[in-house]
């Protein structure tokens, strides 16, 4: 036999093994969502969205509804991508796995998802993880949207958030951006250089 048939042999069964694993649902959401973070930073947003879609209807299945928060967090930040901007012409031509998705409103959608998420996040008094998202949909609405009045309600509701995490956390807090020693300090210069009343 050959060199070149027995090379054939060799890569082929790594091949389809290897691509086997890529979206192998792990046990638990939050290894799900790693695993969908690292195919995405990886340059794969393909099996990435698989991953979360399938990590979300198991969540459903299990009402699971920290796992699922998780998972439509993650979604909303998958969706504003730059790995996704990448690969326009794939998405505008065959869509998301969320088909009420498009290429053009994918920042809309995910502000969809940002909201289901700390719906959830609230709901499970889960209020360090709300006022992250909280943070997050602020960010959206003043860089994506341009809309001041939803990005300051925004930040006050991270604060909210962030006071009852605290409040039930004493010793931890939510970790800021870079540059500010707490998320007080960031939300209030963020509030001041927009106007916030």
């Amino acid at each position: 036999m050959s060199p070149f048939i027995i090379a054939i042999f060799l890569i082929i069964p790594v091949t389809f093994f290897g691509c086997a694993g890529i979206e192998t649902p792990a046990l638990t959401p939050q290894q799900n969502v790693q695993h969908a973070a690292a195919l995405l930073k990886d340059g794969q947003p393909l099996p990435a969205e698989r991953l979360l879609a399938i990590t979300m209807n198991q969540s459903q299945e299990k009402n699971d509804e920290a796992g699922l928060a998780l998972a439509y967090e993650t979604y909303a930040e998958f969706l504003q991508s730059p790995m996704v901007a990448q690969w326009e012409r794939y998405y505008r031509n065959n869509g998301f796995v969320d088909s009420s998705v498009t290429f053009d409103n994918r920042n809309e959608k995910s502000r969809d998802y940002w909201h289901r998420a700390v719906e959830l996040y609230v709901k499970n008094a889960a209020y360090g993880q709300a006022a992250d998202v909280y943070l997050n949909l602020a960010t959206l609405e003043v860089f994506n949207f341009k809309n001041r009045r939803r990005a300051c309600e925004n930040f006050t509701l991270s604060l909210e958030n962030n006071k009852k995490f605290t409040e039930s956390h004493p010793g931890e807090a939510v970790i800021p951006p870079p540059g500010y020693a707490t998320l007080e300090d960031y939300i209030a210069a963020s509030r001041k250089q927009l106007l916030c009343k």
